[in-house]
């Protein structure tokens, strides 16, 4: 089918390339992706002319600095990422918007998610300060 038409094997193969990537992550954007997006659009900059037309000057402009901060800003972003799926993994849970859980599953939420917090503030503080720090977090 796809010999046949290939604006469908086009269309498929779309999500695999960084156009579609970009265009997949930037829903993501309200929902902490930022660093994800802005490192697409990087390399969007690094690739421009392979993706459009050369004869089109590319919008984007990053400073090598740019992109250096960005690297330490994405490393921190999927620290977080790894963080937030240990913490869901722990609960063993899916989770609703803003946190919601079934009534008849709160107490056991509940209870794991203040083991999970304690075993987080363990593995994350080294002092009774850092401690408190992230506890206000």
């Amino acid at each position: 089918m796809t010999r046949q038409c290939p604006e469908i094997a086009q269309a498929l193969r779309f999500q695999d390339t960084l156009p579609g990537k970009i265009t997949a992550l930037a829903d993501l954007v309200f929902s902490g992706g930022e660093p994800a997006l802005q490192g697409l659009l990087m390399l969007l900059q690094d690739h421009w002319d392979t993706i459009v037309d050369p004869s089109i000057s590319c919008p984007l402009s990053f400073t090598p600095e740019d992109k250096a901060e960005h690297q330490d800003l994405e490393q921190h972003w999927n620290q977080g990422v790894a963080l937030m799926n240990d913490v869901l993994r722990e609960i063993e849970e899916h989770q609703g918007w803003d946190g919601w859980v079934s009534h008849q599953n709160y107490d056991v939420m509940k209870e794991r998610l203040s083991r999970c917090r304690e075993e987080f503030l363990d593995c994350m503080a080294k002092t009774a300060e850092e401690r408190s720090q992230w506890a206000r977090v």
